[in-house]
């Protein structure tokens, strides 16, 4: 016996609207949370704009670019460089975590270096 193409269908359109539902809390929580979290290592949300099919997340500017451009054109970190962005991003993972907040990851391509300031600095 075939199955019925209509129920396969129902119950796709259902499973689909799931997974929606589950991505759209799990956005709303990292907004949420995003925006208590206050740390001179972490890029700080300033807003966020709620439209009917989409969210905008408004965070600080960051003026220097990915960490991994920062490498990449200084070639090879001297360690007490290395050392220094080594204890801003424990830093700031150690201020998440302080506040039961996991971070995915630091990559580096997701941690940036400001050059605003004389010296570099990174946030996660």
């Amino acid at each position: 016996m075939a199955p019925n193409p209509t129920t396969t269908n129902s119950e796709a359109a259902a499973k689909q609207a799931s997974k929606d539902a589950s991505k759209e809390i799990r956005t709303i929580r990292e907004a949420a949370l995003s925006q208590l979290l206050y740390h001179p290592y972490i890029c700080g949300m300033r807003e966020m704009i709620v439209h009917q099919h989409h969210y905008y997340m408004v965070f600080e500017y960051i003026n220097g670019g990915q960490m991994l451009d920062y490498i990449i054109s200084h070639g090879r970190l001297r360690e007490r460089v290395a050392r220094k962005f080594a204890r801003q991003i424990g830093s700031a993972l150690e201020y998440c975590h302080r506040n039961n907040v996991v971070h995915r990851g630091t990559p580096p391509h997701q941690v940036m270096t400001d050059s605003s300031v004389l010296n570099y600095f990174l946030q996660i």
